[in-house]
């Protein structure tokens, strides 16, 4: 008699999650997964308690989590195919409507029928961008970019920016956004976050006023081509500084800063911190911070060929950041994360050769 085509997933699944092993991950711990959506969006997420047990398929098979390594759309877009740990692969439609997930904008119910690709992060540690908020210490500016290449200042008169997803309608805290990039249907944008996240959707413009030295204005979709926000953190550059120390470029530099062409256009000073390596320059702060970022850059110069420089971040824990061989004109988004200090040095190391080390930390900022 042949065996119905439901029980049979039923018991396809069942032989293959016993065959899995099952202490492949620890029990207890949070689950990480990393969502991409059928808009664009990329967010790193941890499972809800609750939806930890298991993923429902028709008929009544389920497929713990524990045993899932990857769950993608299959070709027809209606059905699923989960990868399980092993290679063993299973196909069929999700009975929940919903993952419901915390991620660094908030807790979120993402609709099945939104997921292009979801995969379960395999060390199960959960990011500090989720488990800590944000820590702001002064207003979070704005850099914002018209298609027509000008450039306005300003600072934004609401924390949050209120974007309606494909998850719904959500509040994404300033603090949490790196840059705003509008798409050429002047209605929607994508916010890339902090920690590498992406979020596709509408945000409503209207809701939020910027101060500028022109007095307040509001963003407007058609002329914006991107927005890149401050973290609003301690402004290293306008910071004193305990101590600086390194050769006699370094010093000369950094006391007497000029402007400098960066990152394809002129900065001026109250912009980087010059590090002509080698260098250090040492803060003390009076609250502990736990993040920093910057653009480690080596500024243009016709005559630098050969030298090269490599950043470092050092706190009360050692070393918590080094960048690759950063040479002429090049840079290196620096953006990381440590326990809470109140000791933070900056570092510029030239790397066994001393020709052309002409590098700054551009824009530096703590929280």
């Amino acid at each position: 008699m042949r065996m119905p085509e439901k029980c049979t997933l039923g018991l396809a699944l069942l032989m293959l999650i016993t065959a899995t092993p099952a202490e492949a991950r620890k029990h207890g711990l949070p689950m990480v997964l990393s969502l991409r959506t059928t808009d664009g969006s990329r967010l790193t997420a941890l499972l809800e308690p609750n939806d930890q047990r298991a993923v429902k398929l028709p008929g009544g098979a389920v497929v713990p989590w524990k045993q899932i390594e990857k769950v993608g759309l299959a070709d027809d877009r209606e059905q699923f195919e989960i990868t399980l740990h092993g290679g063993e692969v299973a196909r069929g439609r999700v009975a929940t409507k919903h993952v419901r997930v915390v991620t660094v904008v908030g807790r979120l119910a993402v609709p099945w029928t939104r997921i292009a690709e979801l995969a379960v992060e395999p060390d199960g540690d959960v990011p500090t961008s989720i488990r800590h908020a944000p820590v702001l210490r002064s207003s979070i500016r704005f850099e914002v970019t018209l298609r027509d290449g000008s450039q306005v200042l300003g600072t934004p008169d609401a924390g949050t920016a209120r974007v309606d997803t494909e998850f719904g309608k959500i509040e994404v805290p300033w603090a949490r956004v790196r840059e705003v990039s509008f798409h050429e249907d002047h209605e929607t944008s994508t916010l890339t976050l902090w920690n590498g996240d992406a979020l596709v959707g509408r945000v409503d413009w209207r809701a939020l006023t910027i101060s500028t030295g022109l007095g307040p204005g509001r963003v407007s979709a058609v002329h914006t081509h991107r927005i890149a926000v401050s973290l609003g953190g301690v402004d290293l550059v306008a910071k004193p500084y305990d101590s600086a120390t390194g050769n006699r470029h370094f010093l000369n530099d950094i006391r007497n800063t000029g402007a400098k062409r960066i990152m394809g256009r002129p900065r001026p000073g109250p912009h980087f911190l010059c590090a002509h390596a080698s260098g250090r320059i040492e803060y003390t702060f009076e609250r502990p911070v736990r993040e920093f970022h910057a653009f480690a850059a080596m500024y243009h110069s016709y005559c630098a060929t050969k030298g090269n420089v490599i950043f470092m971040v050092e706190t009360d824990d050692g070393v918590v950041y080094t960048s690759r061989p950063i040479r002429n004109a090049q840079h290196e988004e620096v953006y990381v994360e440590f326990p809470p200090t109140t000791k933070l040095t900056l570092i510029t190391d030239q790397n066994g050769s001393p020709d052309e080390d002409w590098s700054v930390w551009l824009h530096p900022e703590a929280r």
